[in-house]
């Protein structure tokens, strides 16, 4: 676990990412991720807000510009 603890922080560094341990979730920001990978799921905003909400564990990420 260790070794992907390491290998997350040095992919964190080199992309510029954010990653949080939240629960708070953007529905938004899923749909539209979604919606650029035409994920019919898209089509589903409140089952795919409650599947997102029932998960084990979530781990969002943001990308900084």
């Amino acid at each position: 676990m260790r070794a992907l603890a390491k290998y997350v922080m040095q992919m964190q560094k080199q992309m510029n990412l954010t990653l949080s341990e939240t629960r708070e979730i953007n529905i938004h920001d899923i749909v539209a991720l979604y919606q650029a990978n035409k994920w019919s799921s898209a089509d589903k905003p409140d089952e795919l807000y409650k599947v997102f909400q029932n998960s084990h564990s979530l781990q969002p990420g943001t990308a900084k510009n």
